[in-house]
């Protein structure tokens, strides 16, 4: 879609072009608007002022329940957009034809607008610099052969079965803003939500369970697009505008290609690439890079239920030091050891917060002798401030720590009562 206006319904057309797309996913009324435009005004607002003073950290940006507080620190003001602005560019977008009316299909609907054929066009418009008929069939014939090579990796969750173009593309116009777009996708396994939570939990990154479970999916869009800002990816329900759709990129595995996407252990392939890295820097290991890679699995196995879902993308490399033990030694070697450290992280906070004393190597080997002696984080933590003779920092009635002295305490009075009789 080619924008020539700078503004529509009084707004940017960057503005307006990202609030068609908000309200084509969130519900679509005035104070919808309202919180867009405020979230769109306070993100300008931190910008200019992180322009006048560049210590303003970058997380301010994003928009919370207290904005007065961080406009006092950071000495800025902040003006939000008024309600009666909001119903304004609504009103507006409704009489322009970007919004229409919405016919429920059940009972339970109650959305009362929905996003016109205009507004949807506006949603997917791409604001990037012009370029001509040559540059868009460079970016196609590039984005093809992503596609083609995206195909041939097994270990990704996904395969691209179809591009679609619409729009200025399928023109004769040799003056072009975008290349709009629709991409389809397929699973390779049947077993794909799993395959997205594993290569999720091995992207190094940190995600909730909604971007865990859509990873892979989006995982092979951003290896097509591959940050090229003239090619424009739109939703699948675009291809339902009245206007001409041209197939550009169709591919569907054979049954020898399915079987073979079939029979590949997607498990594998994380532990395999760790195993070939650590073999580089382990040189004279005389085994085979697969057979270590699947002991590994034998182990995680053993540590957890779902093989390596909740596990950092560095776990094969947390396991390697174990090899040449049987997988059982290694799964109750690394078991203690997480133990241990889970144990001592614990101890060692106690003392830091409820006593202010730090923890050196004398007190980390006392931690451990409790450790063995299986003595609870909390009991240690007394019996070693105790011995030190070191005192609380501060009463705090809400600690379960000094609630914990008081029992101990008392036991110790009722001990001594009994001894005396």
């Amino acid at each position: 879609m080619r924008l020539e206006s700078k503004d529509i319904v009084g707004l940017p057309v960057k503005t307006a072009r990202d609030l068609m797309r908000h309200l084509n996913v969130y519900r679509i009324d005035a104070e919808t608007v309202l919180e867009f435009l405020n979230d769109e005004h306070w993100r300008g607002t931190v910008d200019a002022a992180r322009k006048a003073n560049p210590k303003i950290p970058a997380g301010v940006r994003k928009r919370g329940d207290d904005q007065r507080e961080v406009c006092k620190i950071w000495d800025f003001k902040f003006m939000p957009v008024k309600a009666a602005e909001a119903k304004r560019v609504f009103a507006a977008l409704l009489a322009e034809g970007y919004l229409e009316p919405h016919e429920p299909e059940h009972k339970f609907d109650k959305a009362k607008y929905q996003t016109s054929i205009k507004g949807r066009r506006l949603a997917a418009a791409n604001l990037t610099k012009r370029f001509d008929r040559r540059n868009a069939d460079n970016e196609i014939a590039a984005l093809i052969a992503r596609a083609n090579e995206i195909n041939t990796r097994d270990e990704l969750a996904f395969y691209v079965h179809k591009i679609t173009a619409f729009g200025s593309y399928l023109t004769d116009s040799d003056d072009l803003g975008d290349i709009d777009l629709v991409v389809e996708l397929q699973p390779r396994r049947e077993k794909h939500t799993d395959e997205s939570h594993y290569r999720a939990d091995n992207s190094g990154k940190s995600l909730d369970f909604m971007a865990s479970l859509y990873y892979g999916s989006n995982e092979v869009l951003r290896l097509l697009r591959a940050r090229k800002p003239r090619l424009s990816f739109n939703m699948h329900s675009t291809l339902e505008l009245d206007t001409e759709f041209r197939v550009v990129f169709e591919w569907l595995p054979d049954a020898k290609r399915r079987a073979d996407m079939e029979a590949f252990d997607w498990r594998l392939h994380e532990p395999l690439r760790q195993v070939n890295e650590w073999l580089v820097s382990n040189p004279g290991i005389n085994a085979v890079p697969v057979e270590i890679a699947r002991w590994c699995q034998d182990v995680a196995a053993m540590l957890s239920n779902r093989l390596f879902h909740g596990w950092s993308n560095n776990a094969t490399h947390d396991l390697l030091p174990y090899w040449g033990v049987t997988a059982s030694q290694a799964a109750a070697e690394m078991a203690h050891r997480r133990s241990w450290e889970h144990y001592r992280e614990s101890v060692s906070e106690h003392l830091t917060d409820e006593f202010g004393k730090p923890v050196n190597a004398l007190i980390e080997a006392e931690i451990y002798s409790h450790f063995a002696r299986d003595t609870d984080d909390i009991d240690a933590a007394i019996l070693i401030a105790k011995r030190c003779r070191w005192k609380v920092k501060a009463r705090n009635e809400w600690s379960l720590l000094q609630r914990r002295m008081k029992e101990m305490e008392a036991i110790d009075d009722q001990d001594r009562t009994g001894q005396m009789e």
